[in-house]
């Protein structure tokens, strides 16, 4: 069966999880065709060594010469008339559900057109689209035009995150996708079942056979903390970077390293230079994975202080490992960690917590231990990708074909 993995700006820095499930669901026998809105911007790139290699194989829509602009409008104006139609009142269905408006979902016809064009030629038969956004709605306008793929969707982040319209963008996928049980949980509150009964919980996570336990380094001399997310403020960076300087106040030899780029960086930057970090604090930028897991392997604690995060790919990263974690007690970490058993859980927005966690940690080797054991105990149970990617391989195929 041939499908194709639709993408927004594809590869970027946190798509790790699509190019691991896309690689599963190959493994488990399905011919998958990547394909991308556009390729990201420099700063949102990914750099790990799959990267460039995706990047090549990607098919992607948009830019369009205006030339193709101008035959795709032309054509859809002429002779798939009835598809321009079927169209705006696609279109106008998501606006009415509060979604964008019909003129900007509308502006995505010739990528729309080139689409389902390029699925018609490739033999596709069905998109698996990784997020509810723009690109969703551009599939569903090129099912309009070729109506003879299926879809399904997967839902990687908070629902109200995706700018509107998805009872009316739900109402037209053959499949939906969650990533963990509390988004779950919100669907079945605030769908119809007619939506909810094509629902799958997908979890995403990591190929345990590629992330193996590791050899713990040795005592923490200085103790090492490693963090990795967008340098955005929904990650706390703000408040681990405190609570690092905090236990430095008290003559504790740590360290802080932060793996990854964002808009936040130079913010970042200075309130550690202001709290007196100096060499301890490392800002690497955007990564390879093969350094997030070399880095990972030789720090001693793994921390992410998310003020709200889906699901946290990074902690399950970090688990599988072997490395001690420690999470804020918000949505996603909450269910990959077992406060006290697996890991450590603390307050969204409290660096007190966070530093007291650390200390713990710090004082404690053989907490240290026994955390990040039962981490990798757990991933390996619940969140190896294989598990989640079985789900949507089955869902798939399993889906009537027009």
């Amino acid at each position: 069966m041939r499908i194709a993995y639709l993408a927004p700006e594809f590869p970027g820095q946190t798509h790790t999880w699509m190019w691991r499930e896309k690689l599963h669901l190959e493994e488990f026998g399905l011919d998958v065709r990547m394909v991308s809105t556009r390729p990201p911007i420099d700063r949102d790139r990914a750099r790990h060594a799959w990267a460039e290699g995706a990047k090549a194989a990607t098919t992607y829509l948009w830019p369009m010469p205006a030339t193709q602009i101008l035959a795709a409008m032309l054509a859809l104006l002429t002779v798939r008339l009835p598809a321009l139609l079927a169209c705006v009142a696609l279109c106008r269905r998501i606006q009415r559900d509060r979604g964008p408006s019909t003129l900007d979902s509308l502006k995505l016809l010739p990528s729309a057109y080139r689409f389902a064009s390029w699925i018609r030629h490739t033999g596709i038969q069905h998109v698996h689209v990784a997020t509810p956004s723009r690109s969703l709605i551009t599939t569903l306008l090129a099912r309009q035009i070729n109506p003879s793929f299926t879809v399904d969707c997967t839902v990687n982040a908070n629902f109200e995150w995706w700018g509107g319209g998805l009872n009316a963008k739900f109402a037209e996928i053959d499949a939906l996708f969650v990533i963990v049980g509390w988004m779950e949980a919100q669907a079945r509150r605030d769908f119809a079942q007619d939506i909810t009964s094509k629902m799958h919980l997908a979890k995403l996570g990591v190929d345990t056979r590629e992330w193996p336990e590791r050899t713990p380094p040795t005592p923490p001399d200085p103790l090492r903390v490693v963090t990795v997310g967008r340098l955005h403020p929904s990650k706390g960076h703000d408040d681990l970077i405190r609570a690092v300087a905090a236990l430095r106040e008290q003559d504790r030899d740590i360290t802080l390293t932060l793996l990854g780029e964002g808009p936040q960086r130079q913010e970042l930057e200075q309130l550690a230079a202001s709290l007196g970090m100096g060499d301890a604090a490392e800002f690497t930028g955007s990564v390879p994975e093969h350094e997030v897991r070399e880095r990972l392997e030789a720090s001693h604690v793994f921390v992410g202080a998310s003020h709200a995060e889906p699901l946290g790919v990074v902690y399950i990263e970090a688990m599988a490992l072997g490395v001690p974690t420690i999470g804020t007690d918000a949505a996603g970490p909450k269910e990959i960690i077992v406060d006290g058993e697996s890991g450590l859980l603390v307050p969204p927005k409290d660096p007190e917590a966070l530093a007291r966690a650390i200390a713990s940690i710090h004082d404690d080797p053989q907490l240290a231990t026994r955390l990040g054991r039962a981490g990798r105990e757990r991933i390996i149970e619940h969140y190896d990708s294989r598990i989640g990617a079985r789900v949507v391989h089955d869902a798939i195929v399993a889906i009537p074909r027009p």
